[in-house]
């Protein structure tokens, strides 16, 4: 391959790219995994990692062969292309053809798409950009004004126990939490709770499933404690309660489909 033919080369490749860096192509994968790890196999979540791995000369960008990656991955051509799919129903890849030279459809680029953890399970608020000089001097100041005004009390905001815990958590919920936690670490886990509940499209109140949302958490820390959470207590809290509610939707949509199933035999 000629030196000019390899900048053409790559030259198609740079302008997919999606991610600034390869720090935030790892967030990216982070935020991916943290909200769709739970409905996926583990075949398609090793063939994302995998994916993320061979995505760094352009960050997000990956040309491998579907052959390639059932090679690295250990995997079947037909796992490998079942796998890819529910990565891009998900939204976690997007996938574009290229074309060869001499006519006719090639291989697929695989675009990692950006994604960033909520803010209710970081810990802190997604930042955003200025868009000119005036708006960046506004925001340097406003961020100087919040870091001299009374650190002492934001500092002791995270050392507040479990009775500053607000009114709209629900009280079985700061029961099992405050054995561990105060108030600050119970609202930002309640917070997972909330955004696990949302993405489960459960028809029942959230009330309802206070036991699954308990055993969740006493499985999180259970896992925490014996040290099988490699990141952090609230992603894996977040992962675990979205399994559980997935199989009571699961049972939900079963009983809707015998209802009509009744009624159509009424």
């Amino acid at each position: 391959m000629t030196v000019e033919s390899t900048r053409h080369y790559y030259r198609d490749y740079a302008q997919y790219q999606s991610h600034g860096s390869v720090e935030q192509l790892n967030e990216s994968i982070r935020a991916h995994l943290f909200e769709h790890k739970a409905s996926l196999t583990k075949s398609a979540v090793a063939i994302f990692k995998l994916l993320g791995r061979y995505s760094c000369v352009f960050p997000g960008v990956s040309w491998l062969k579907c052959a390639t990656i059932g090679k690295y991955a250990d995997k079947s051509d037909k796992t490998v292309r079942t796998a890819l799919k529910a990565l891009e129903d998900c939204g976690m890849i997007k996938r574009i053809a290229t074309q060869r030279k001499q006519g006719g459809r090639g291989h697929y680029v695989y675009i990692i798409t950006r994604k960033e953890l909520p803010e209710e399970i970081t810990g802190r608020p997604i930042a955003e950009k200025p868009h000119d000089s005036t708006d960046k001097k506004a925001v340097e100041l406003k961020e100087t004004l919040k870091n001299t005004v009374d650190k002492k009390d934001v500092r002791n905001a995270h050392n507040l126990d479990e009775s500053f815990t607000p009114s709209h958590i629900h009280n079985a919920f700061t029961k099992a939490c405050k054995p561990f936690f105060g108030a600050y670490r119970i609202y930002r886990l309640w917070g997972t709770v909330k955004a696990a509940y949302a993405k489960s499209a459960l028809e029942i109140p959230l009330e309802h499933v206070m036991d699954t949302v308990i055993q969740a958490f006493k499985e999180s820390v259970f896992a925490f404690k014996v040290g099988r959470v490699k990141g952090e207590l609230g992603g894996y809290f977040y992962g675990a309660l979205r399994g559980m509610l997935a199989v009571i939707r699961r049972k939900e949509v079963a009983e809707t489909r015998r209802a009509y199933d009744w009624l159509a035999q009424g």
